[in-house]
């Protein structure tokens, strides 16, 4: 009799546990890999990373890169180009299925290089120096909007984009320097700003692409 009775209290549980929907966020943690970042002309970097649920629609996340490339792909005059890249992300999820769900996210980002130049752009002029040790800081806050897929139990494909700023800093010491006419204002437009002791707010347009592998999973709570 009292085998009974415990066997129906239990129904209801196991009821719910076989009808409870599946879902792409089932993983506690997921390793993540950012193409994109591999044939970005200003900073190529290998970047990786891995994100870590919290909560059932709450995660925070990680990433980390390192220049592949003594020259960045844009500025080659750079040499003896070093990058890091240094991304933390907090994420919530929304629209949660069993293979896709969105996503809204807060980042922060840094990103130091340190690089040789001989030379730099200004307005209509071009200063020639000594070889100089260059200290390029960059500190980004940002929001993004994405979208996560499923591709079976374990692969994760996502994309997103947002909005942001970034703080920019160039700090180097000029010695033996000697100023040139370039001949024109118009050819340094699209040049980065390598003039030192400057520090600039600039606003930031954020694409994200990222392949995961989902370790495991977790139960809803």
């Amino acid at each position: 009799m009292l085998r009974s009775l415990s066997a129906l209290l239990l129904l209801p549980g196991l009821a719910l546990a076989q009808t409870e929907p599946p879902t792409v966020l089932r993983a506690r943690t997921t390793l993540k890999l950012v193409p994109l970042t591999l044939i970005d002309t200003s900073t190529p970097t290998l970047m990786l990373g891995a994100e870590y649920r919290l909560l059932p629609r709450l995660s925070v996340a990680l990433d980390y890169g390192y220049s592949i490339r003594r020259q960045p792909y844009r500025y080659r005059y750079r040499t003896d180009w070093h990058c890091h890249k240094l991304r933390a992300e907090l994420r919530s999820y929304f629209a949660e299925q069993a293979t896709q769900a969105g996503f809204w996210a807060l980042e922060a980002a840094y990103v130091p290089q340190r690089y040789t130049l001989r030379s730099y752009d200004q307005a209509e002029y071009l200063h020639y120096f000594d070889p100089a040790r260059v200290r390029r800081d960059v500190w980004a806050l940002g929001a993004n909007a994405g979208w996560l897929w499923g591709l079976g139990p374990h692969w994760r494909l996502e994309l997103a984009g947002g909005l942001g700023a970034r703080r920019r800093s160039v700090r180097y010491a000029v010695q033996n320097e000697h100023v040139m006419s370039r001949g024109g204002v118009y050819e340094g437009l699209f040049a980065s700003d390598e003039t030192p002791g400057t520090t600039a707010w600039l606003p930031q347009l954020a694409l994200r692409f990222k392949v995961g592998y989902a370790l495991g999973a977790a139960q809803r709570r």
